[in-house]
């Protein structure tokens, strides 16, 4: 996944599932999803979402894939961060 492609995928859950008008995945969903269930490590986890985890004073969520890729939303911010660590992958 490119990080343009994964900053969309974060994008779209900013903004509760829809993208341009059209509801791609119900809010209901996007909520459920992204609300923390248990508490590991000083952070929330919902549903494969890492919820209000790196110290943050706002609300965000994030998902965190190997090798260190990062996907950051904090919607009080309307802020979508991408991270993709590819050093030492070929």
């Amino acid at each position: 996944m490119t990080a343009r492609d994964l900053a969309r995928f974060g994008y779209l859950m900013l903004r509760g599932g829809n993208w341009n008008g059209t509801q791609i995945i119900p809010s209901s969903w996007v909520e459920e999803s992204t609300r923390s269930y248990s508490d590991v490590d000083g952070a929330g986890y919902g549903y494969l979402w890492w919820v209000n985890g790196f110290g943050l004073s706002v609300k965000s969520f994030s998902a965190q894939g190997a090798l260190a890729k990062y996907v950051v939303v904090i919607p009080d911010c309307e802020l979508v961060v991408v991270y993709l660590n590819s050093c030492g992958v070929s």
